[in-house]
């Protein structure tokens, strides 16, 4: 062998190594970046779930898909699709007109990604969409959709207990090789973070809507579903601080039956209980949208009246209110009540005093056989 030839092997041996070396250094920095651009995603992932979390950040389905196309690498459109009813629809885009693309809404059996829970990368979008969609929707999603520009799209789906509530779609215009392996892996954490969010959330709307539910039923009568005693007070709190300040009256009007215990007693408490729904029917009928109704007791209720002037004329409603016949079943059931009457400020001005004079007042209305009588005109 000559020097030559000697010369050529070890130059092309040489060649060999630098060309290994060349992409061994070209995976490694390709490696590198993937790695560095995979922990700013899981970061700005991290620091969005967080925020959701701790309610720093709105959870709205716009300010996600925003987060989305700007972590996940290849998107530079977008839509989250959400089901509703039967259908899905648009809930939030990026790029697109939503004005326009929330009128068009799908079937299950038309949507590209289907729902087998997959992230898929669909590409040729607009011949899907040709033949699972032939009306006017479309045209909406040609022109506004762009449909026809999407070169590929990154669909993937969001579960909140299983089931699939929502798809994030991601969109590239430029190339159908825009998503890979390494967006899927970053847009499948996107998505899982987010699920958690949404079970979150779900969970504490449950919860709070329990909680509202509760807090409601505690201040109302389970029979007539007005307001009780409790609710009373806080109501007569909030009327006399207004008061006060407006400088105007408030009239506590205390209401108990007549002729309510035969009721109970010749046709039973079923009946008797069908008598108080329709009375605090009637009661509630006559109020102005200032006035409050309370049930206090059995057949006992109370009247707040903001800025009452005519309460005589009040009482005289109320009263041809409740003195028509009530029918139960074959019966006929007559019922009458009286009233007693103190007015803030000028017979008390705590609703304890005004409450319980009111009490008096009508307890000697029901002992003089009057209808009503007012508190001033008491001797105390």
């Amino acid at each position: 062998m000559t020097i030559k030839e000697i010369f050529l092997i070890l130059l092309f041996l040489v060649l060999i190594v630098s060309i290994t070396l060349f992409v061994n250094e070209f995976k490694t920095q390709k490696l590198l970046k993937m790695e560095e651009t995979l922990n700013k995603s899981l970061e700005a992932i991290t620091e969005l779930t967080q925020g959701l979390l701790k309610g720093i950040l709105a959870p709205s389905y716009q300010f996600i898909l925003e987060k989305a196309v700007e972590i996940i690498p290849g998107a530079q459109a977008g839509s989250v699709l959400i089901k509703n009813g039967d259908y899905y629809e648009f809930a939030a885009c990026v790029g697109y007109d939503f004005a326009q693309l929330s009128k068009v809404k799908f079937k299950p059996e038309e949507l590209a990604q289907s729902l087998d829970g997959q992230v898929k990368i669909i590409t040729h979008l607009d011949e899907f969409d040709s033949t699972k969609i032939m009306d006017e929707r479309q045209e909406i999603l040609l022109k506004y959709g762009r449909i026809s520009e999407i070169k590929a799209m990154l669909s993937v789906p969001i579960s909140v207990e299983n089931e699939i509530v929502a798809f994030l779609n991601l969109d590239n215009f430029e190339d159908e090789k825009a998503f890979n392996e390494f967006s899927i892996r970053i847009a499948t954490v996107f998505a899982n973070q987010v699920g958690v969010v949404f079970e979150r959330i779900k969970l504490e709307n449950e919860l709070q809507k329990q909680k509202e539910y509760l807090e409601y039923i505690s201040l109302r009568d389970p029979l007539t579903n007005l307001p009780n005693r409790r609710a009373l007070e806080n109501e007569a709190e909030r009327m006399l601080a207004l008061a006060n300040r407006e400088g105007k009256q408030v009239c506590v009007v205390y209401v108990d039956l007549k002729n309510f215990k035969p009721v109970n007693d010749r046709f039973g408490h079923k009946a008797g209980d069908y008598v108080i729904s329709v009375v605090a029917q009637r009661l509630s009928s006559v109020m102005r949208k200032s006035d409050f109704l309370a049930r206090v007791g059995g057949d006992e209720f109370v009247y707040l009246l903001y800025d009452c002037k005519e309460y005589v004329q009040f009482v005289e409603r109320v009263i041809n209110e409740l003195e028509k016949p009530i029918q139960y079943e074959e019966n006929t059931i007559n019922v009458s009540a009286n009233f007693g009457i103190a007015i803030y400020p000028k017979d008390a001005t705590s609703f304890g005093d005004l409450l319980l004079k009111a009490d008096v007042a009508m307890y000697y209305a029901k002992n003089n056989n009057l209808y009503f009588f007012l508190a001033s005109n008491l001797n105390v």
